[in-house]
């Protein structure tokens, strides 16, 4: 399984959020243009980051602020807000493994605790990196 795009999107829409000039209004559109997505996708995935307090709106006012400041967002933070991967799980297991074999019986929970470590081990990395460390990254990308 994969981690959803929505994800990417999600950093992609805070860093252009982060990096906004004050006169300047973020629009889903103009989000869009950048992300390179419809503006539907957009909304879906700011409407999740709103929900995860992680940007504000204010109702009939243009515009988008972060909830917190960038070195306060991890990319787990986002990684949640965007869905993660789905079910809560990395890996799925197949569905009807016979109840009649020895390892047919027990496979699912022999396989728990070790697929459980390795999600982790994904997952944790993202608790150790900020949006203010893509931002750091991005800035220099464009520098050059």
């Amino acid at each position: 399984m994969q981690i959803s795009n929505r994800f990417s999107i999600g950093v992609h829409i805070l860093v252009l959020v982060a990096l906004q000039e004050a006169a300047e209004i973020l629009t889903s559109e103009s989000l869009a243009a950048s992300v390179g997505v419809n503006p539907v996708i957009v909304r879906k995935v700011m409407s999740q980051l709103r929900q995860a307090q992680l940007i504000q709106t204010r109702q009939g006012l243009a515009g988008i602020e972060l909830g917190r400041e960038p070195a306060a967002i991890s990319l787990f933070d986002i990684y949640q807000a965007t869905g993660g991967i789905g079910a809560d799980k990395l890996f799925r297991y197949h569905d009807a493994p016979n109840p009649q074999c020895e390892v047919g019986r027990t496979i699912h929970g022999v396989l728990d605790h070790h697929l459980q470590e390795v999600q982790a081990a994904m997952e944790a990395p993202l608790k150790h990196q900020s949006l203010a460390d893509i931002l750091k990254t991005s800035q220099e990308k464009q520098k050059g």
